[in-house]
């Protein structure tokens, strides 16, 4: 990476090369990480049957969902967001055994109750009383989420405060589970370093996320472009831009009847 300082034209003819991203894909970032303990399609798949009815709560463009279409029956992904919705059809090819609706976590309505052997969720909210309803008994919970340490030095860049946010979703999540008899399966955290390597891909992934907690929603090159060279100048090396990449595991069983 180039460090030095970007006006805010040089930042803006950027941001429109590279656009906005569709669904939940950031392959076009440029990126490298510290090893970490677990990958979440391993994860997921190691416990996935050839049988099972899956849910995806919060599946955007359903791209994990989809990657995993052949160690399942069916699968539903749901999507409070229309547009991510468009995405995640238009991915879905010849997946015949999936489809996609909206819904968000809290409304669930267009499911029956006990409908699903495992339901995930991966960087989306969770909410506990309608996935007991509609999980079968003895049927599985998998969630990764975004821990509260996450991107620390980039949020504290944007003065944005996500991290309570965090802390207390994790623990509502943790006890409503508890409340409802499910048994912890597995539960795991990591925070290891994380480089964006260049100027486009810092671009793209502060436009991408803008809104989710460690970017304010209301971002833009005009009003942000002195936090991005500030961020370049402090954390910015050879490797990239450096910050910090939090996650959690939870993976839960529910009662048997």
């Amino acid at each position: 990476m180039e460090l030095r300082e970007y006006t805010e034209k040089e930042l803006q003819v950027i941001a429109d090369e590279v656009g906005e991203r569709q669904g939940w894909d950031f392959s076009r970032m440029s990126t490298e990480r510290e090893p970490v303990p677990w990958d979440y399609i391993d994860v997921v798949s190691r416990f996935l049957r050839p049988t099972d009815m899956v849910l995806d709560v919060g599946t955007g463009g359903g791209e994990r969902l989809l990657s995993l279409a052949d160690r399942y029956r069916r699968a539903v992904g749901v999507d409070p967001d229309p547009e991510m919705l468009r995405v995640a059809r238009g991915n879905a090819g010849r997946h015949s055994n999936v489809r996609f609706l909206l819904a968000p976590a809290e409304r669930l309505e267009p499911l029956d109750d006990g409908a699903f052997d495992v339901v995930l969720t991966r960087h989306a909210p969770a909410f506990v009383p309608e996935l007991d309803r509609v999980t079968k008994a003895g049927g599985l919970f998998i969630c990764q989420g975004v821990g509260s340490r996450n991107m620390a030095n980039v949020r504290r860049a944007f003065n944005t405060s996500s991290e309570a946010l965090y802390v207390d979703a994790y623990q509502t999540m943790l006890s409503d589970l508890a409340a409802r008899g499910w048994r912890l399966v597995a539960e795991g955290h990591y925070d290891v370093c994380y480089w964006v390597k260049d100027v486009p891909s810092i671009v793209f992934w502060f436009q991408a996320i803008a809104g989710a907690n460690e970017v304010p929603g209301e971002f833009s090159i005009a009003k942000h472009y002195g936090v991005i060279n500030a961020l370049i100048q402090r954390f910015g090396s050879d490797l990239g831009l450096e910050t910090n990449e939090h996650r959690t595991l939870v993976i839960a069983r529910k009662p048997d009847a």
